[in-house]
C-alpha cells in the first residue's frame, strides 16, 4: 500500500556508513560500545540529580535535560544503524523514516534550546546574583525546558510536513546512515523549493537565535568575571562556563560537519554519472573518504556531550557549591 502522501515508494534503503562487508561487524562492535556509553552516562547523571537533594538546583536542572535529551536523540538511530551492520540490506519503512526524521530532529532542537536556556542560567548566576533565587525559580527554569520542547516541537513539525508533501517515485537511496531531509530532498521527483527554503529559515532560526543568546550571554559574563578582583573568584566562575561553552561549540560543529559533508558527497555522486557510474567504481573510489568523515563525526558527536557533562560534574564536586545563589 502506497504511503498517503501519493509516493510510490513503501520504503527506503539505507547505505549507512559502508557497504564493505569486512567492516560491518568492527564497526558494529564499536558504535555498541560508544551508544552503551552514552546511554549509561546519560542514565547514571539523570539517577545521580534525581537522588540527590543538594542538586536540586538550576543549573543541574537544565543538566538533567540535556542528558535526557541526548539519551534520546543517541536512541532514535543508532539501535537502527547497529542492526543494519548485521544485516544484509537495510530497509526502513516510508512512515518508519518519516518517525525516524521527526524524533531525530526534535531532540535536537531542544538540545539547542536547552543549551541557550543554560546560558541565561549562568548570566543570572554570575552578573545578577542577589537577583538569581528570583529570576532562576522554579516556575521560571520550568517554563524554559518547556519552551525548548515546544520550539522544537513546532520546528520539527513543519520540516516534518514538508517532507509529507513530497513525491517519491522510483528512487529508494538514501545515501546516509539514518533518515535526513537533505538526501530525501535529492530522492523527490517533485519541487523541493518550499521544502528547501523551509529548512533555510528553520534551520537558521535553530542556529542563529541560540548562538546569538548564548554569545551575548557569555560577552556579558565574560565582563562581569574581568572585574572580579580575586583570582580565585574569576577561576570559579570560568569553571562553571567553560564546559557548557564547549559543549555548544561541539554541538554546531557535530551538526555542521554531518550535514555539509554529507550533501557535498551526495552531490558529487549524482552530478556528471551515470546510474552505471553511482553503482560501480566512482562510487566505491570515493567511499572511503566518505566513512572516515562519517565515521569521525559520530564518535565526536556522541561522546562529547557526555565527556563534557561528566567534566562539569567532577569540576563542581571537587570545588564545591559555587552556583552564585
Amino acid at each position: 500500500m502506497a504511503p498517503g502522501n501519493g509516493s510510490f515508494v513503501t520504503e527506503f534503503i539505507l547505505l549507512g556508513l559502508t557497504e564493505q562487508p569486512d567492516l560491518q561487524l568492527p564497526l558494529f562492535f564499536l558504535f555498541l560500545v560508544m551508544y552503551m556509553v552514552s546511554v549509561l552516562g546519560n542514565l547514571g547523571l539523570m539517577t545521580l540529580i534525581g537522588l540527590s537533594s543538594h542538586l536540586h538546583t538550576p543549573m543541574y536542572f537544565f543538566l538533567f535535560n540535556l542528558s535526557f535529551v541526548d539519551f534520546c536523540y543517541s536512541s532514535v538511530f543508532t539501535p537502527k544503524m547497529l542492526t543494519d551492520f548485521l544485516s544484509k540490506k537495510n530497509v526502513i519503512s516510508y512512515m518508519g523514516c518519516m518517525t525516524q526524521f521527526y524524533f531525530f530532529w526534535f531532540f535536537v532542537v531542544s538540545e539547542c534550546y536547552v543549551l541557550t536556556s543554560m546560558a541565561y542560567d549562568r548570566y543570572v548566576a554570575i552578573c545578577k546574583p542577589l537577583l538569581y533565587n528570583i529570576a532562576m525559580s522554579p516556575a521560571v527554569c520550568s517554563r524554559l525546558v518547556l519552551g525548548s520542547y515546544l520550539m522544537a516541537f513546532f520546528d520539527t513539525m513543519t520540516l516534518t510536513g514538508c517532507l509529507l508533501r513530497l513525491t517519491f517515485c522510483d528512487a529508494n537511496t538514501i545515501n546516509h546512515y539514518f533518515c535526513d531531509i537533505l538526501p530525501l530532498l535529492q530522492l523527490s521527483c517533485t519541487g523541493t523549493y518550499v521544502s528547501e527554503l523551509a529548512v533555510f529559515i528553520v534551520g537558521g532560526i535553530n542556529i542563529i537565535f541560540p548562538s546569538l543568546t548564548i554569545s551575548v550571554s557569555y560577552g556579558l559574563i565574560l565582563s562581569s568575571i574581568l572585574r572580579i578582583s580575586s583570582r580565585e573568584g574569576r577561576s570559579k566562575a570560568f569553571s562553571t562556563c567553560s564546559s557548557h561553552v564547549k559543549l555548544w561549540e561541539k554541538l554546531v560543529q557535530c551538526r555542521g560537519n554531518v550535514k555539509c559533508k554529507g550533501s557535498e558527497t551526495e552531490h558529487a555522486w549524482h552530478v556528471g554519472e551515470t546510474p552505471e557510474d553511482q553503482c560501480g567504481w566512482t562510487r566505491w573510489s570515493q567511499e572511503d573518504n566518505v566513512l572516515q568523515h562519517r565515521f569521525l563525526d559520530l564518535i565526536d558527536c556522541r561522546l562529547a556531550p557526555t565527556r563534557k557533562k561528566l567534566e562539569k560534574q567532577e569540576k563542581e564536586r571537587g570545588k564545591g557549591n559555587y552556583l552564585f545563589k
